[in-house]
C-alpha cells in the first residue's frame, strides 16, 4: 500500500494547483534528510475527460503506479470543465510542470529522470504541454526524460479512422465521446 506523503499547492495568482506526492515507499519518518534523494519522478495527469475525475478518484491507482515503477509520483488537481472551460486545465498542468523543481526542493528530492504521463484526458495535457511554448521557453522539456500516453484522447476532431473502426465492442464507445 502507498500513502499520501503530503499535499502541497503551487503559488498562482488565479489558482492553487494542488498536488499529491505518491512514494514508492514512504521515507522512515525518525529520519530527518537534510540531502537530496535521487529518485526518478513522474508528473502524472489523471483522465476523466477533462470534466470528472480527481487526484483522489485515481488514489489507488496512483499508489499502485508509485509502487511498480519505483518512481515519487506528482499528482496535479487541475481544473474540469465545465466550470473551468478551456484552457484552464492547460494553464494548470503547464503551471504544474514548470513549479515542479521548486516543488521537488522543497521536499529535498532531486531526480535525473523527469518522466510527464497522463490517461485520456492527462495523455491529451501532456501531448499540449510538450509542445507549449511557454514550456519550451523554459528549458524544463530538456530534463523530461519520457513521455507516457495511456489511451490518450488526442484527436479533438474526431475524424481520425480509428474513430470509426473502434467505434464499438471497447470501454469507450462512439456514442460516448460524441
Amino acid at each position: 500500500e502507498c500513502d499520501v506523503l503530503t499535499k502541497d499547492a503551487y503559488d498562482v495568482s488565479a489558482y492553487h494547483v494542488p498536488v499529491r506526492l505518491f512514494y514508492p515507499s514512504l521515507p522512515d519518518a525518525s529520519i530527518v534528510q537534510t540531502e537530496q534523494t535521487p529518485l526518478p519522478v513522474m508528473l502524472y495527469f489523471h483522465g476523466g475527460g477533462g470534466t470528472a475525475g480527481s487526484v483522489s478518484v485515481y488514489h489507488q491507482i496512483l499508489c499502485r503506479l508509485a509502487k511498480h515503477t519505483g518512481h515519487i509520483i506528482v499528482a496535479p488537481e487541475y481544473r474540469l470543465a465545465p466550470e473551468n472551460p478551456y484552457p484552464c486545465g492547460q494553464n494548470d498542468a503547464c503551471t504544474a510542470l514548470l513549479r515542479l523543481p521548486a516543488l521537488l526542493a522543497h521536499h529535498h528530492i532531486s531526480t535525473n529522470k523527469l518522466v510527464v504521463a497522463g490517461d485520456s484526458h492527462g495523455g491529451a495535457l501532456v501531448t499540449n504541454l510538450l509542445r507549449d511554448p511557454r514550456i519550451i521557453k523554459s528549458g524544463i522539456i530538456n530534463d523530461i526524460s519520457a513521455q507516457v500516453l495511456i489511451y490518450p484522447s488526442v484527436d479533438f476532431t474526431m475524424s481520425c479512422p480509428s474513430i470509426e473502426k473502434y467505434a464499438n465492442g471497447y470501454l469507450l464507445s462512439q456514442a460516448r465521446i460524441n
